[in-house]
């Protein structure tokens, strides 16, 4: 399972810690405070191991123990896509920069 929050800002964020700016899914608001859940994004059968946002910021990637990669549109509307291949678990996945492309890793 993956869950969504309302975080604070990426750059506020980035100016207390002096970190790299992250993709993050939607515009947060500037004001610090406790983080509520947004939304839960279901479809792997066992630990997920792995996530990355996709560029474009429209997209969550994750891979999961069950050897499958899931991507989930922010939109609720859109179905999530279920990539299978793998024959252990997926321990990485990254998107190209043009959000075109995912790439994930397992020792199979």
């Amino acid at each position: 399972q993956i869950l969504q929050y309302n975080m604070r800002s990426a750059k506020s964020m980035q100016s207390q810690n002096n970190a790299a700016p992250t993709a993050t899914p939607q515009k947060f608001s500037h004001e610090l405070g406790d983080p509520a859940l947004k939304r839960s994004f279901k479809g792997h059968k066992d630990v997920v191991s792995t996530v990355a946002f996709n560029p474009n910021l429209k997209q969550v990637i994750s891979g999961s123990n069950d050897g499958t990669v899931m991507v989930y549109n922010f939109k609720p509307a859109l179905r999530p896509f279920r990539f299978v291949g793998h024959k252990g678990p997926v321990h990485d996945v990254a998107v190209h920069p043009s959000g075109n492309t995912i790439v994930s890793a397992s020792h199979d």
